[in-house]
């Protein structure tokens, strides 16, 4: 194998060993046409679907800007989340300067080793946060008050819901609003419920463990929600 080809496969096991899909040499689909790229990596997890293409260039000289537009072509016409170039032989700084602002990443094989874990984690987050307001605001919605006076007012559920499932679906959206806010600080073990086991929480040692097990849960409350006589749209 020779040495460019022998590079573009670490690049793709790098992100196998991180759970993605990756396939090397492959034509991705674009509005334009058909696209040759180095590595296509999906990753599937969290509730994330993704889709990053990343080129190789295993050069002695640097990469120049028109590498950069040109991937950023490519991750514009197929509808891809991101594009990533990898080089060992450094971006001019006209490549630097493309890519800046961009949802292009340039970077080396140990730089893309050492962040595209905690890249991941960090959408797997952001995407856990986004999913519990939504659910938070559902439950509320479950809600009805009625103000009887400048300081006096009523909440009660809506007709046609379940009691006990709407004040489990509370409880356990709540609980992963103090886990989020420990997680988002760095603090862990972060407070997960247990839906199936009353009301009991555990806690989740890393952001690896939280995201995972966080995302479960989400999956979990979303099916629970179609339980309820009077749902509205799933929070994925």
């Amino acid at each position: 194998m020779t040495a460019w080809k022998q590079y573009q496969e670490d690049t793709a096991a790098l992100f196998r060993e991180l759970g993605c899909q990756a396939a090397t040499d492959l034509e991705v689909q674009g509005v334009r046409g058909k696209h040759l790229v180095d590595v296509s990596v999906r990753f599937s997890r969290f509730g994330l679907h993704l889709h990053w293409i990343v080129e190789c260039k295993f050069w002695k000289s640097a990469v120049p800007k028109e590498k950069i537009l040109a991937l950023k072509s490519i991750v514009e016409d197929t509808g891809a989340d991101r594009g990533i170039l990898v080089s060992e032989s450094g971006h001019q700084s006209g490549a630097i300067d493309a890519g800046r602002m961009t949802n292009i990443t340039l970077t080396s094989l140990e730089g893309l080793r050492s962040a595209a874990r905690a890249d991941l984690l960090s959408l797997g987050l952001a995407e856990v946060h986004r999913r519990a307001a939504q659910m938070k605001a559902y439950v509320f919605s479950l809600w009805e008050t009625t103000r009887h006076s400048a300081n006096y007012s009523e909440s009660k559920l809506r007709a046609g819901v379940n009691g006990n499932l709407a004040l489990r679906l509370g409880g356990a959206v709540s609980i992963i609003g103090m886990g989020l806010e420990e997680a988002m600080l760095g603090r862990f073990p972060a407070p997960l419920p247990v839906l199936n086991d009353g009301d009991r929480i555990v806690r989740a040692n890393d952001l690896d463990e939280f995201v995972t097990a966080a995302s479960k849960v989400l999956d979990c409350l979303d099916v629970q929600i179609a339980e309820l006589s009077n749902p509205i749209v799933s929070s994925k």
